[in-house]
């Protein structure tokens, strides 16, 4: 078959894919937005308008208290399970100058269980340098052989330098005052997942999706409670759990995903004693915390409700299908499985926020308030979990939020990006560990991919 067949044949399925894809979303045009959100209205939401100035309730709530942003990053080098290592970083970042960051990692090899978790405040040098405002919010990694900070712990070979950026006491970001933060630059490929999960709160055994800024995510089946050796081993052949019918490779994403997770939460709840916030601000769904790491998360949430700190949990990647259901019969189209990001689609105005009825999220949402909120002008609108017990809160959140973001953004609040940014593990990092402790003969052996060979 000849190359001009071959292109032929793409092009004629290229053309299938996108004719059912008009087929499928065109019934979501702009002439339908107005009765479709005027059914939405009626069955699902109530819709508010944002402020973008402070609200007076959340200036009584936060006095000279900080607000504090939570992200975490994940890494890998190698080819394929089990033949891989991934590094693991959380950081809780105040608001505060003269808050040390407070960041968590972990090491994560599918052989056997990682060392244990360290904490490396940014004053100590290790992992992350002293915080510089001169450098300003996103300065990049300074050349490894003129750096004077950066040192590992075990080796003290310079290796990477970061630096970071910081607010004064009590200060808020102006939305906007970034360019980096507020880029409309979407190209730029992230190394830290986005994890995140609509499983049952009710059986730890439902699926448990876990999503990448950078990639599709993959639905997983979760481990079932107590079948994974606390040493990281496998029982069974050819990396399927016997009688469970789980793949090696599905359990230790799931492993690895709830490593994260619970990397994160820690931060947070250190960050509670360290920095004393009015607000911490969590990368992704409140759901996935409760279900990955249920311990951690239940000592969280006892914390922040006796010390009367409001979390939210900003999604950015929204992956639930709620609304659809339950608008399907005063709808002219039929689109079956259609998830909310694609229903919300450029139907909010900039500023406007569409808080659901509970009775319409699913149950993985219970104990908890959501809402779907446009901050920019991008028309992709992202979702805020609360906890029930501080959902009068949730407007004035959702207006604060508004304020730290900027109108020409990807509609994410600066904080969080800056913090999203600062905590990530970049390649040269991850090469940078990897060349320092690992014996070049375990490195060719075990995280070198045969496709590194090819000669084209």
């Amino acid at each position: 078959m000849g190359v001009f067949n071959i292109d032929r044949i793409i092009s004629e399925k290229m053309d299938y894919v996108n004719r059912q894809l008009k087929k499928r979303y065109y019934g979501l045009s702009r002439d339908r937005d107005k009765k479709l959100k005027d059914i939405l209205l009626r069955r699902a939401v109530r819709s508010m308008k944002l402020s973008r100035s402070m609200p007076d309730a959340i200036k009584r709530l936060a006095g000279d208290r900080p607000l504090v942003g939570v992200d975490g990053s994940i890494n890998m080098v190698g080819s394929s399970y089990p033949h891989y290592l991934a590094l693991i970083r959380a950081m809780a970042k105040s608001t505060r100058r003269d808050h040390e960051d407070i960041v968590l990692v972990d090491v994560h090899y599918p052989g056997f269980a990682a060392a244990p978790s360290r904490i490396y405040p940014k004053a100590a040098g290790e992992i992350s340098s002293q915080s510089s405002p001169e450098a300003g919010p996103f300065p990049e990694a300074r050349d490894a052989a003129s750096s004077e900070t950066g040192t590992f712990p075990k080796t003290g070979s310079t290796v990477f330098s970061e630096t970071g950026s910081s607010l004064e006491p009590g200060s808020f970001p102006e939305a906007g005052s970034s360019p980096k933060a507020g880029s409309t630059d979407f190209s730029e490929a992230e190394s830290s997942p986005r994890d995140e999960s609509t499983a049952s709160l009710e059986d730890l055994s439902q699926p448990s999706p876990r999503s990448s800024s950078n990639s599709p995510s993959t639905v997983f089946p979760a481990v079932p409670p107590g079948t994974v050796p606390e040493d990281g081993s496998f029982t069974g052949t050819h990396g399927i759990w016997e009688g469970r019918g789980i793949s090696g490779a599905a359990a230790d994403e799931n492993r690895r995903s709830a490593k994260m997770a619970q990397l994160e939460i820690e931060t947070a709840i250190q960050s509670l004693e360290a920095m004393d916030p009015f607000l911490i601000m969590l990368d992704g769904s409140l759901v996935q915390y409760r279900i990955k790491c249920k311990q951690a998360w239940e000592e969280f949430y006892d914390l922040v409700l006796k010390k009367g700190v409001l979390v939210v949990g900003v999604i950015e990647e929204i992956k639930t299908d709620f609304l659809y259901p339950v608008i399907r019969e005063d709808v002219e189209w039929d689109a079956d499985g259609l998830y909310d990001r694609e229903l919300l689609f450029g139907l909010l105005d900039v500023g406007e926020m569409l808080v659901v009825d509970e009775r319409v999220v699913q149950p993985s949402k219970e104990g908890l308030v959501t809402c779907f909120v446009r901050l920019s002008r991008d028309p992709h609108p992202i979702a805020l979990d609360m906890l029930k017990e501080q959902q009068e809160h949730l407007y004035d959140t959702a207006c604060l939020l508004y304020s730290l973001t900027s109108k020409d953004g990807r509609g994410i609040p600066l904080w969080l990006d800056i913090v999203d940014r600062e905590v990530r593990i970049t390649d040269r990092m991850m090469e940078s560990l990897v060349d320092c402790y690992i014996d070049e003969d375990l490195r060719y052996r075990l995280l070198r991919a045969k496709r590194e060979n090819r000669g084209y």
